[in-house]
């Protein structure tokens, strides 16, 4: 999933129709990877990783409003991404331009 198809679905799930707030949200999904990133998560462009970041940047947007804590839904999400994803012992596709995304340590760990 793209940052557009994330930013169309973050707009449908909070119900915004006009473009007035989509610099602010870009930078909320900006953040939200950030932060997911943090817990260890190693981001993909799938779509159930796209859906994880347009979750997190919703939360962040109405906690704004509400200042509510995390959803239990939200972590539940986060842990078990993160569990799938250690437990395998390979990290999924990482996104271009992520330090992980380098070649050169795919071919060193193919000539071991």
């Amino acid at each position: 999933m793209n940052n557009i198809e994330m930013l169309t679905a973050l707009k449908v799930d909070l119900g915004i129709t006009t473009n007035a707030y989509d610099s602010r949200l870009v930078e909320y999904l900006d953040s939200a990877q950030a932060a997911i990133r943090r817990e260890g998560i190693t981001l993909t462009s799938s779509t159930e990783d796209g859906n994880l970041v347009v979750s997190y940047a919703g939360w962040i947007w109405n906690r704004r409003k509400t200042g509510e804590g995390m959803p239990r839904m939200l972590r539940w999400q986060m842990n078990n991404r993160l569990f799938s994803e250690k437990l395998s012992g390979v990290p999924q596709e990482p996104e271009e331009g992520d330090p992980g995304s380098d070649e050169s340590e795919s071919a060193e760990s193919e000539e071991s």
